[in-house]
C-alpha cells in the first residue's frame, strides 16, 4: 500500500511540477551583487565572482598562492 501511495504522490508532483514550468517557465536565480575587496567597484556578473571568492578565501585561509 505505501509503495502505490508513494507512486501516486511522485506522479501526482511530476504532473504538478510539469504544469508550473509550462505556465511560468523555468525559475530565475537572482544574482546579488558584491563589492570589491576595496569597496569601491560593484561586482554583479558570475564571471567576476569567482576570483574574488577565490581571493577571500585565499585571505580567509592564509594560503599563498602557488
Amino acid at each position: 500500500m505505501f509503495a502505490s501511495l508513494f507512486l501516486t504522490t511522485t506522479i501526482r508532483y511530476y504532473s504538478f511540477t510539469t504544469q508550473y514550468m509550462a505556465v511560468y517557465g523555468p525559475t530565475q536565480h537572482a544574482v546579488h551583487p558584491m563589492k570589491s575587496k576595496d569597496g569601491t567597484k560593484v561586482i554583479k556578473d558570475r564571471e567576476g565572482f569567482l576570483p574574488r571568492w577565490a581571493e577571500h578565501l585565499k585571505e580567509l585561509l592564509n594560503c599563498q598562492p602557488n
